[in-house]
């Protein structure tokens, strides 16, 4: 049942001259090595480079298509003028096709960055079919006497790539000629035409800092009597080292790739694709492997660079690392300074800003522990008028701030519970270390407050 299904689309494919199918084999990783549609791209880069390509469509149907291919292209001593050889080899189930080719392509540069280059292939077609390998319901069947044909024909394709910094696009048409491929066994014939077929591909390397970027890119193909057929996808390049991500084929299939590179000269990728139409869990997808090798790289150096990179990525992390820390540190100091500074400017505050007089405030000068004061010229910290009793004073300011940083640190160094009271008429904010109705316990306070500031009163609101 399997070899039936195959053989049915081989007919299709290849021998039905409005048939809706392309003739050309799809490369899902065409963006690493764009020379495989288009001569135009032959030489493209700085140094000489070879692929070795294989290609499997189908794999759990008997005699699926499997694609073999190798190029190799680059520049000769004179810049402009670039070089390629390209083999390839499809196998469907009995059928069989070898094209040897070589490419000649010759670059302008138009202006600035941009640069036109032409190119053309030109060689030849081994086609082949071999019967032994068929299961024909009639065995009897002239055509199948011999068990093999074969037939080779000219073959060409002709491109324009065009090259802007990091924008590629190109145009090309294969299958020149449009060959008649006549197999003939005494009056019998079978014949197949390859039919033209234009391929347009376009890519952009966009940076998106020195480590990350992405290349988007698409591909178009058309041929008479066949729909248009495209494909879009993106790469995403890390570090130059691994790249990789998805692409969709229009109508037929979708998929994700993956490429490294593993030393400066050798690039080895892997793509895979499923198939979207309803047999498609039944094909067994597609994978597409690509070895690629750059002449005249040096696998020492890349690796000796690609260690000093990660290096220096590592010695300034942990420089940046060690100047966060001595930035902590010195933030830790002044910090530290700034407490100390204002401890210091706590100590010294009666002295500088003043403790109250003997004419305003200052009990203690006038040899009094104890002074009466009218309540109704003192607020407490929410506005509203201090309560009768006694309030332990230990420090006097002019300046609310100052009177703060004093309520602070009494708060954090001390057992005190600390308030601020303030004199309307007066205008001085005093810190007061206890409230209390019962005097006995104002001059016990009192007596310690006096072990921190000497100075301390009490004052007495009716």
């Amino acid at each position: 049942m399997k070899k039936n299904i195959i053989f049915t689309i081989i007919v299709v494919c290849l021998f039905g001259n409005k048939s809706l199918s392309q003739q050309l084999p799809y490369y899902s990783q065409f963006y690493y090595n764009p020379f495989v549609y288009n001569p135009g791209f032959a030489g493209i880069g700085e140094n000489p480079k070879a692929f070795l390509l294989h290609r499997s469509q189908w794999k759990n149907i008997q005699g699926a298509p499997v694609t073999y291919g190798l190029t190799i292209d680059g520049k000769t001593n004179q810049e402009k003028m670039r070089l390629g050889l390209s083999i390839f080899n499809d196998q469907t189930d009995i059928f069989n096709r070898t094209f040897v080719g070589a490419s000649y392509a010759y670059s302008f540069q138009v202006g600035g960055d941009h640069y036109i280059i032409p190119g053309i292939t030109v060689g030849f077609n081994d086609n082949r079919i071999d019967f032994s390998a068929s299961n024909p319901k009639d065995v009897n069947d002239p055509l199948l006497i011999s068990a093999s044909r074969r037939k080779i024909t000219p073959d060409a394709a002709f491109g324009i790539a065009y090259h802007w910094n990091n924008l590629k696009a190109g145009i090309a048409a294969k299958q020149l000629f449009g060959n008649q491929i006549a197999f003939e066994n005494k009056n019998q014939n079978a014949y197949f035409r390859l039919k033209q077929h234009l391929v347009f591909n376009v890519m952009y390397d966009y940076e998106i800092n020195d480590e990350l970027s992405v290349i988007p890119n698409a591909s178009f193909f058309w041929s008479q009597n066949s729909p248009l057929q495209f494909d879009v996808g993106a790469i995403v390049k890390w570090r130059g080292m691994i790249q990789g991500g998805p692409f969709f084929r229009y109508n037929y299939a979708a998929g994700m790739n993956l490429g490294l590179n593993l030393f400066d000269n050798l690039f080895l990728s892997y793509s895979y694709e499923y198939m979207l139409l309803a047999i498609g869990a039944y094909t067994g997808g597609g994978h597409e492997i690509a070895l690629g090798y750059t002449f005249g790289g040096n696998s020492k150096k890349y690796i000796d660079e690609k260690l000093k990179e990660i290096n220096d990525d590592l010695d300034q992390r942990l420089l940046n690392t060690q100047e966060k820390i001595e930035e902590q540190q010195r933030k830790n100091l002044k910090q530290q300074q700034e407490i100390d500074s204002l401890k210091e400017a706590v100590k010294n505050l009666p002295k500088t800003t003043g403790s109250v007089n003997s004419t305003n405030t200052s009990p203690s000068e006038a040899g009094q522990s104890i002074k009466k004061e009218n309540r109704q010229d003192y607020t407490d910290e929410t506005g509203a008028t201090v309560s009768p009793g006694f309030y332990v004073v230990i420090e006097s300011f002019q300046e609310k701030a100052n009177a703060d940083k004093a309520k602070e640190y009494y708060m954090t160094q001390t057992d005190f519970i600390p308030a601020i009271i303030y004199n309307k008429k007066r205008k001085f904010y005093y810190v007061s270390v206890m409230y209390t109705p019962d005097e006995s316990e104002a001059r016990k306070k009192l007596e310690e407050a006096r072990q921190v500031r000497k100075d301390a009163w009490i004052f007495l609101f009716d």
